[in-house]
């Protein structure tokens, strides 16, 4: 059985693979409409994103065998966000990146970096990689700032996706 899909926790959150029933929650986070300043504008947002964006993170757990997993509140039960690892291709060279994402109301409270230190120690001790990344946008402060609690170093930047985009880097 692959871990990396299995319910794990944290000190606040329970980390779990994202269904169908998750849909409804993640429209919040579309809707908010404030991320997709850091995102392509080529990313077309409408009543079907939601539902795309679950079914391409359960397809990358069948394929990759990980993905963006749901965010769960401990202590309330609410989706507060998404993060994980994805696999990458930066300037022509595979790359696992730790990606995540969390919904407005929850922002600032640290979970971001809750679980991105713990996907960065998951890819490190299970998955024993070298390094990981993060690829941030760079009017994205907040995630800057999760890439650096999170032991990670501004490495470059780059053209990602057709944007200017800065690369972090943690190594084992």
């Amino acid at each position: 059985m692959n871990e990396y899909l299995t319910s794990q926790e944290t000190q606040r959150l329970i980390i779990r693979p994202l269904n169908d029933g998750d849909v409804n929650s993640w429209e919040a986070f579309l809707s908010d409409g404030s991320p997709f300043r850091y995102y392509p504008k080529t990313m077309t947002i409408d009543k079907n994103t939601a539902k795309d964006w679950v079914d391409r993170q359960i397809r990358r757990y069948e394929k990759d065998g990980f993905g963006l997993m749901a965010l769960e509140c401990k202590e309330t039960g609410q989706l507060v966000g998404q993060c994980g690892l994805i696999r990458q291709q930066v300037d022509g060279k595979d790359e696992l990146e730790i990606g995540y994402h969390i919904i407005e109301e929850y922002r600032t409270k640290g979970y971001a970096s809750e679980a991105a230190q713990y996907f960065k120690q998951f890819a490190f001790e299970q998955l024993e990689v070298k390094s990981v990344i993060s690829i941030i946008h760079p009017d994205n402060v907040a995630s800057q700032m999760v890439a650096s609690r999170n032991g990670m170093i501004k490495e470059k930047t780059t053209i990602w996706n057709e944007m200017k985009s800065f690369v972090y880097r943690a190594i084992r």
